[in-house]
């Protein structure tokens, strides 16, 4: 008697915990998974660009380059990524530890 009374209050405690969460909403979400890719990446040399910062403005992933242009990416999957206007293919590199550490432009490695 004493366990399932232990139990059944834990059972209800759990309940109002997960109650008074707050939600987790869809853009906070899609905000957490492309935080990965955000960061300050330098050009190769010889490209009138420097670098590109990549922020996460208005829930979507934006290249800010050296230039003053501003870019949106829109991933495709994974860590592939477009960018419609200009006709851009984006892929991310990784290390081995999972942390994206470069850029490829369209088979170009930043």
């Amino acid at each position: 008697m004493k366990r399932n009374l232990i139990l059944l209050t834990l059972f209800m405690l759990v309940q109002i915990v997960f109650c008074n969460a707050a939600p987790f909403s869809l853009t906070q979400k899609q905000q957490d998974s492309l935080s990965a890719y955000t960061g300050k990446f330098q050009t190769i040399q010889g490209t009138p660009i420097t670098y590109a910062e990549l922020i996460i403005e208005n829930g979507k992933l934006t290249a800010r380059l050296s230039n003053e242009q501003t870019l949106i990416l829109k991933q495709l999957s994974g860590d592939n990524f477009v960018v419609p206007e200009q006709n851009l293919a984006i892929k991310f590199i990784r290390d081995p530890t999972d942390k994206v550490v470069k850029i490829a432009v369209n088979g170009n490695i930043e």
